[in-house]
């Protein structure tokens, strides 16, 4: 019964967030069509960073399923991960949960341990959300050219501090339970050990994971440049690891609306407008989705 009332909550809101997204190019068309001016190359550049980010996200995984013995080839896992973000824009995730179906059946992974890479994973990412996203408030302060808001300080405080100290405090050290809770609660937790005893593999992941945010952050440009508006450099530290973070969490169907809602929220955190953010970040979704489907 609680896990029907969760679905129905969540349905409800990602409902909601895409009615918002539609009603809201709605109602300022016009406003988007008077600032909205990309030209051939602009739009040819977005296309190209969308396909380098799909390839740097696919070897993100591809590192962490080598580091626990899995042999899945490049090309797989990339078709794997992008039929995954195709399947994402229908509800309930069922691109993931294909992913899920498909390692389990052809690769003999576990739901568990591939839960685990994916929690592994989304730790490292959140760590390096919240590094970046400290240096680019640092910045965005000392130029002075923005009013910045003071509640993206702990925010990015926690999600730097929150995940080191899970993962000091709670995995290091947990004691497995016996019979079956432990077993699966193994399983999970394999990926947290193995990359322990390969620190290497984590700094390739973190590298990677820096170069998936220099391709956002040009795309993110490229789309605030479309609506004719300047972004700071320190902006892009806060909204190009913030954006990789949600696309990594998918709480809607494809995350439509969310995506452009929180490039919104930070961009008027960091002293930007809301409706040209919000503009500029359905540009970079109309080449991603248009990417995806010629794909």
């Amino acid at each position: 019964m609680k896990g029907l009332v969760l679905s129905a909550l969540r349905t409800t809101f990602s409902l909601c967030l895409v009615a918002w997204l539609a009603y809201y190019l709605y109602t300022n068309w016009d406003l988007f069509s008077a600032s909205a001016d990309a030209s051939r190359y602009q739009l040819a550049a977005l296309t190209v960073c969308v396909l380098a980010t799909w390839v740097i996200n696919s070897l993100q995984v591809l590192l962490l399923l080598r580091m626990e013995q899995v042999r899945v080839g490049f090309w797989e896992n990339l078709l794997v991960q992008t039929a995954t973000l195709l399947g994402n824009y229908v509800p309930m995730r069922i691109g993931t949960i294909l992913r899920f179906r498909y390692f389990k059946k052809v690769h003999g992974l576990e739901y568990t341990r591939l839960g685990g890479i994916a929690g592994l994973r989304l730790m490292l990412l959140v760590s390096c959300t919240g590094l970046l996203g400290l240096f680019g408030l640092l910045g965005l302060m000392m130029s002075g050219g923005h009013q910045v808001n003071l509640l993206l300080w702990p925010l990015f405080i926690g999600m730097l501090c929150v995940p080191a100290a899970t993962y000091l405090f709670a995995v290091r050290r947990l004691r497995l339970p016996g019979g079956r809770a432990g077993e699966l609660l193994g399983r999970f937790l394999s990926g947290f050990v193995s990359i322990r005893q390969q620190p290497l593999v984590a700094w390739f992941v973190l590298i990677l994971l820096l170069c998936q945010f220099v391709l956002l952050s040009i795309r993110l440009h490229i789309s605030f440049e479309v609506m004719g508006i300047p972004l700071s450099p320190w902006a892009l530290l806060l909204l190009a690891p913030t954006a990789t973070l949600m696309a990594f969490l998918t709480l809607t169907p494809g995350n439509l609306g969310l995506r452009e809602w929180i490039i919104g929220v930070i961009s008027v955190a960091a002293g930007y407008q809301f409706d040209g953010a919000v503009f500029a970040g359905v540009v970079d979704r109309a080449v991603l989705m248009l990417s995806l489907i010629h794909i």
